[in-house]
């Protein structure tokens, strides 16, 4: 039965190639857009889970006082890792480390790369522990006289040949270049992951006595002990400044887990308020209207188009066909249309999808080998599908025998006033979205081209 539903709805499609191409395409569009923002909000949502025992590993920020509100900042002091490992039981590792931006890593006269680094402590690679290639990550890092690069800044600087050995040149505090030794060499950091970086050298090369409690310029993570709760360490170390400094008398740390840092950093009153969450849940709305629209366009057409197949639907009725069996038939033919909609909707996007990556400096890619990626494709299938199957098949199922066989199709009130509330909609959803575009665009041209009152040449 259901291979000739089938067959009926393909040579239905077949029989009206405009009408079922134009029907097609403006699935593929709102397809297409809605797996697109669907993929980079599942890279959103997937920042930092990659690592093993990820919901151990906590980041430090610095909660104070400042005229009376507490205020939050992403930076602390340099003692606090090696404070918080040695005087709170629950943390069994703790690390921190400085990021001063891109460096020069020299090989020779004819070969260097600026590349982004981090100077870390003992613990980093306790907390993070990445796949090694080549070398031992461990002895690697604990000595300053040897760095550790990724993969990617291997083949760059080395150009497939065996890193482990060579050296590298980088300018020192002093301005003078200094000679390391590259001990390990370890997989490339995911896009997903917070913390990035083709190169690290142990904290204590830069380490200098001014790098007191009273300068917060460094980043800090510790791990803790198994069955430990956030709120039992921050317990535990909440008098932790005072304790070492004056500047600390009002301030104490706080604990964010990891897999929070990316889509939960603004803090309002010393607690997680939001931040970037906001903007993946409102493009994930944005997606769903823009699917939604491409149903409606689809449902309208459908229906409008109802009275061709008049005839055929009663005739069906009369040698006895069902409702139900009408409703399958009908059914199906949406759910072909849909089917073939993804299918174009993957070729559209994976031909579009690296002009998108260069464009929005975004590494988006259509993961087949990904469990979640074949769950992302049968949810979008099953939206569309459900959005633009459902009306359609109950209002063909449902024509009267007598009228449909004369294609006297009038619709009821009830039916009509349906129909016209969805081309309200779609109209509105598509005039929201224009307006919408148009007030971002007039507010980017007036940050463009507002006049400072300076001149930007000679500053």
């Amino acid at each position: 039965m259901l291979k000739n539903y089938l067959k009926i709805a393909w040579r239905t499609l077949l029989s009206n190639p405009f009408n079922s191409l134009v029907s097609i395409l403006g699935l593929v569009l709102g397809m297409s857009c809605c797996l697109v923002i669907a993929l980079w909000a599942s890279q959103e949502l997937s920042f930092n889970e990659f690592f093993p025992e990820g919901k151990r590993i906590f980041k430090v920020r610095t909660n104070y006082l400042f005229n009376g509100e507490v205020m939050t900042n992403n930076l602390t002091p340099a003692p606090l890792a090696e404070a918080l490992k040695s005087e709170v039981s629950q943390i069994e590792y703790a690390a921190k480390y400085a990021d001063w931006g891109p460096q020069l890593l020299v090989k020779d006269d004819y070969n260097a790369i600026r590349e982004k680094g981090i100077f870390a402590s003992d613990d980093f690679f306790n907390i993070f522990p990445l796949k090694v290639i080549a070398g031992n990550l461990i002895d690697a890092h604990i000595s300053n006289e040897q760095v550790v690069i990724s993969k990617s800044a291997a083949e760059r600087l080395f150009n497939g040949s065996p890193a482990i050995g060579e050296i590298l040149m980088m300018e020192n505090q002093e301005g003078k270049l200094k000679s390391y030794l590259v001990g390990a060499v370890v997989e490339d950091l995911p896009v997903n992951s917070s913390i990035q970086f083709d190169w690290v050298i142990n904290f204590k090369e830069i380490e200098q006595p001014w790098m007191s409690w009273g300068n917060t310029s460094y980043y800090s993570y510790v791990k803790s002990v198994p069955n430990t709760t956030r709120e039992d360490m921050e317990l535990a170390a909440s008098a932790i400044f005072a304790k070492h400094s004056d500047y600390g008398k009002d301030s104490y740390p706080v604990f964010q887990p990891l897999a929070d840092i990316h889509l939960y950093d603004v803090f309002e009153n010393g607690k997680a308020a939001g931040g970037r969450i906001a903007l993946v849940r409102n493009l994930m709305l944005i997606g769903l209207l823009i699917l939604l629209v491409s149903c409606i366009n689809f449902v309208s057409l459908v229906t409008a188009k109802a009275s061709i197949r008049g005839k055929e639907i009663g005739i069906r009725k009369v040698i006895g066909a069902n409702k139900n069996a009408l409703l399958a038939q009908f059914g199906s033919e949406s759910l072909l249309v849909a089917t073939l909609a993804l299918m174009l909707t993957l070729l559209t996007i994976s031909l579009l999808l690296p002009l998108f990556n260069s464009y929005l400096g975004t590494q988006l890619t259509l993961a087949w080998q990904n469990t979640g990626f074949w769950g992302l494709l049968l949810a979008v299938w099953v939206l569309a599908s459900l959005m633009s199957s459902l009306y359609p098949s109950f209002f063909l199922a449902s024509l009267p025998v007598f009228n449909a066989l004369k294609n006297q199709l009038k619709p009821g009130v009830s039916g009509a006033y349906f129909r016209k509330a969805l081309i309200v909609c779609q109209f509105f959803i598509s005039s929201l979205f224009l307006v919408s575009i148009l007030v971002v665009y007039s507010q980017q041209e007036y940050l463009r081209k507002k006049h400072l009152g300076l001149d930007r040449e000679n500053v």
